[in-house]
């Protein structure tokens, strides 16, 4: 667990969020409101994927929504995820790690920090980091994960081999040129190329709607 992770949190949260069901208390709410904006930078470096989304989800459907009108589907969701983010966090590690490889090929590979991959690049395998993900070269077949941005010098192949990059809400990914049927996800919000694309760049705009560009 990494030192001044207010890992407690989580746990509180399930508590008074199950507290806000039965009673909606006033005190419970603002509890999960200040919680929830003094550790969302220290949640923000975790690197389990649904850590980030689920910080985003506390502001966006709990903390901007009157409780009057606030449906509780959405703190029974929140709740389940807490669960499961609670179990997730008894395995975090002390320290960040960082990846440098040349190619990647048949694996699965997992970092807290950073991947970087400089040579040939990575065929059919999941890569999976906390921070950012930097491929020089090619990505064919398979899913890249990132808590951060992401850079792919080639996604897919010709043959349209499924491939699939996959970022939290705030990252920006750059991809120097997708194969047709290749995808991209940042926030929950997807884009599938429906024909080659060189240079195209991808972000969610303040209202979590994913736009694109060429950079």
């Amino acid at each position: 667990m990494k030192e001044g992770v207010n890992y407690n949190y989580l746990d509180s949260f399930i508590d008074v969020e199950e507290s806000l069901i039965e009673n909606k208390e006033t005190d419970s709410y603002a509890y999960i409101k200040n919680g929830c904006l003094n550790t969302e930078t220290t949640f923000h470096e975790m690197p389990f994927e649904g850590m980030q989304e689920f910080i985003y989800r506390v502001k966006k459907d709990l903390i901007n929504f009157s409780l009057a009108i606030y449906d509780l589907a959405k703190f029974e969701k929140l709740e389940e995820q807490a669960r499961t983010l609670v179990q997730n966090l008894a395995f975090y590690p002390a320290t960040d790690s960082n990846i440098v490889a040349s190619s990647i090929q048949n694996s699965v590979v997992f970092a807290t920090g950073d991947i970087d991959v400089v040579g040939s690049g990575c065929y059919i395998s999941k890569i999976q980091a906390g921070r950012k993900v930097n491929i020089k070269a090619v990505v064919r077949g398979g899913e890249v994960i990132a808590g951060s941005d992401v850079f792919i010098g080639e996604l897919g192949s010709i043959g349209g081999s499924p491939t699939r990059v996959v970022a939290e809400h705030d990252a920006v990914v750059k991809i120097g040129y997708a194969h047709v049927n290749s995808v991209v996800v940042i926030g929950g919000q997807s884009y599938r190329f429906s024909r080659d694309e060189e240079n195209a760049k991808f972000w969610l705009d303040g209202d979590g709607n994913l736009r694109s560009s060429n950079y």
